[in-house]
């Protein structure tokens, strides 16, 4: 959901014949641009480079997410990846989301920017739960001391509670992994990423759903928006 610059399909070394972009300018279903990878998974891509995708009103966003509603059938998660920062997009799928996941780093300005994050976040009633991974740590005593600090900043300054689900160590097989454009749990699945990374999705897993209902989650996503 970087809607102006995405990138995961070059990551994972896909050419997909379409993106988002035709949903809302050419009627095109939402099937004709969800292809399937080969690692288990389906990616939506958004689109590089095109500026009328930057701001999608509020009509475009809930087109888009009644469009993916019917996919529910097919789906066990569905990860949103917004762009950095904080504007419009980000914000109200956040806010549509039934759980949030900050990435932050240990260094002072992208600890900055994750409090802003959260700071933004909390003023609404809506806000889901918020939880924080610390990635490109350098240790696992850097990675858990940057988690205390910034647990301590929010307990202090927004009186909430925030979950650490994990750490990312760095690896410089990393910038190897996208040069090939290949998930690094695959190209370098021993590694300390590749299990830091492996961790953070088995405690994801693990979590509760946010509350019993009879709406199907797509469905809670797309209410959560329109509110």
């Amino acid at each position: 959901a970087d809607l102006g610059l995405a990138t995961v399909d070059v990551v994972l070394g896909l050419a997909p014949d379409s993106n988002l972009f035709p949903l809302f300018h050419a009627g095109v279903p939402l099937s004709k641009f969800l292809p399937p990878t080969r690692y288990g998974f389906s990616i939506l891509p958004a689109s590089s480079g095109a500026s009328a995708m930057l701001n999608l009103s509020t009509g475009q966003k809930l087109e888009l997410l009644e469009s993916m509603d019917g996919l529910e059938e097919s789906l066990d998660y569905l990860i949103v990846d917004t762009g950095a920062g904080i504007n419009d997009n980000v914000l109200q799928l956040v806010l549509a989301s039934t759980e949030t996941v900050v990435v932050t780093t240990p260094e002072p300005t992208a600890i900055l920017d994750a409090y802003a994050l959260v700071k933004t976040i909390n003023k609404h009633e809506s806000a889901p739960p918020i939880r924080v991974v610390m990635n490109k740590a350098d240790s696992k005593r850097e990675a858990e001391n940057a988690i205390f600090g910034f647990q301590g900043i929010i307990r202090k300054y927004l009186s909430k509670d925030v979950e650490a689900l994990g750490y990312v160590l760095s690896d410089p097989e990393v910038s190897r992994s996208i040069k090939r454009q290949m998930p690094i749990l695959l190209s370098h699945p021993g590694g300390p990423t590749a299990r830091c990374i492996f961790g953070v999705a088995q405690a994801l897993a693990r979590l509760e759903p946010e509350e019993p209902r009879p709406q199907s989650t797509l469905s809670r996503f797309f209410s959560r928006l329109r509110r």
